[in-house]
């Protein structure tokens, strides 16, 4: 009997010195650099965005839209970019020999996206019913593109709706913002953007719908510089000038390549601003579409 309890415990010692116990490793990629508070990343964003009141570039651009007819039209070419701050934008997109193929714009209370080979559509809508069920689908949702641009102040109230929530990626090396907002029955996510931990740059946005679902996804790369006179150039703020946005509901996708940037060239967009088209004219040249025509009555 003795002999067997020996052998019974030398048997065990083999097996659990055969078997050591396994180490576990951090996350490849799994950065432990220092964070900040989240009101000192906001102070940074928003130093940046604050010297970009308005903006004036050209671009290139290659788009791939689809109709509600699930037809796919291919689009490239070269134009221009106009915004000013809050939601003033217009996003026109030419062709050679064709001229002006598409528009973007973006008014204080109105957005519109203009279709002209193929399509040869205005869509139109008001802010008051974005995102409700009566207003239709929209190949690209002005909307959203002024969302994309990256240029926005952070309100430094958090806890005015909708409030924002911050938390660090430590494998992206990123501060990821999400702003939440109540319905009757729950709180949901309406957009989050990652800002790189070094530069407080956005790099990646995402607007949601009210099921959480990618209303649009957008990558924002190549950060450049903007000049503003009589300010040292080490307090120039910085624009992305690559934009890749995709729209899930629909299928369409754009890339945008800025070019020349500036606040503005010969006072547009700072002085003049951006007015909504006049539809009377547009409509001898284009069928109307009011996506929210529905909605009149809420």
């Amino acid at each position: 009997m003795r002999t067997l309890i020996y052998a019974i415990l030398f048997v065990l010692a083999i097996l659990l010195t055969g078997c050591p116990t396994r180490q576990l490793d951090k996350p490849e990629g799994w950065s432990n650099a220092r964070t900040q508070p989240m009101v000192e990343v906001v102070a940074e964003i928003n130093r940046n965005n604050l010297a970009v009141p308005t903006l004036w570039a050209s671009h290139g651009y290659k788009a791939s839209v689809v109709d509600d007819r699930k037809k796919t039209h291919t689009f490239t070419g070269s134009g221009v970019l106009l915004y000013r701050h809050p939601r003033e934008l217009q996003l026109l997109g030419n062709k050679e020999f064709v001229g002006t193929i598409f528009e973007v714009g973006s008014t204080p209370d109105r957005f519109w996206l203009k279709l002209v080979p193929e399509i040869e559509t205005m869509y139109w809508g008001h802010y008051k019913h974005v995102g409700k069920p009566c207003a239709q689908p929209i190949p690209i949702r002005p909307d959203l593109v002024v969302e994309v641009l990256g240029v926005a102040v952070v309100d430094t109230d958090f806890t005015k709706l909708p409030a924002p929530t911050m938390r660090y990626n430590h494998e992206r090396d990123a501060y990821m913002f999400v702003w939440v907002a109540p319905l009757p029955d729950r709180w949901v996510a309406l957009k989050e953007i990652w800002y790189d931990r070094q530069t407080k740059l956005p790099t990646l946005v995402m607007l949601y719908d009210a099921n959480g679902r990618v209303a649009m996804r957008a990558e924002l790369k190549n950060h450049r510089t903007v000049e503003v006179p009589d300010t040292p150039r080490d307090r120039w703020p910085r624009v992305a000038s690559e934009f890749l946005m995709y729209f899930p509901e629909t299928g369409t996708r754009m890339e945008l390549d800025l070019r020349e940037m500036m606040l503005d060239k010969r006072g547009v967009p700072s002085r003049r601003g951006i007015n909504f088209p006049d539809l009377a004219r547009t409509a001898d040249q284009l069928k109307i579409v009011q996506i929210d025509e529905g909605c009149e009555g809420e």
